[in-house]
């Protein structure tokens, strides 16, 4: 019984020490490929690095239209990672613009969610936005 308290106790004093509604300072993240005014296909690789750790990186892609961002599959490994992204359908998206971001945080995201930019996480540390268009 003692054994499982002092687990329990261990995990529950882990989970909420990663988050806070502070981003944290020692963390940065950048988006490295695709370049700012690139082009993309409809399946494409984004790739970034963080310093820091302690969070899961997720990569967010929104066509400039709307406001709604859609989460990317997670990418592997750090500090150098890379993650296959999205942009449009297979019938929609051929010539529209894109944005990309990248973002840090404790919390736990699903790749297809979509949020809406005040929904991101308070403790998101981002990264820069890298605008592309779509050409094939």
């Amino acid at each position: 019984m003692w054994k499982i308290s002092m687990t329990l106790a261990f995990v529950l004093l882990g989970t909420t020490g990663c988050c806070s509604d502070k981003p944290p300072t020692d963390l940065e993240i950048a988006i490295t490929s695709p370049a700012d005014g690139g082009t993309v296909c409809r399946e494409d690789r984004v790739e970034g690095t963080t310093s820091g750790g302690g969070h899961t990186i997720y990569v967010l892609v929104h066509p400039l239209r709307t406001d709604t961002w859609w989460v990317q599959n997670l990418p592997a490994p750090l500090p150098s990672w890379k993650s296959v992204a999205f942009f449009g359908t297979p019938n929609k998206g051929v010539g529209e613009e894109f944005e990309i971001i990248a973002f840090a945080t404790c919390q736990r995201l699903k790749a297809g969610q979509t949020l809406t930019a005040d929904e991101f996480p308070k403790d998101a540390v981002f990264s820069n936005s890298v605008t592309v268009t779509r050409n094939c």
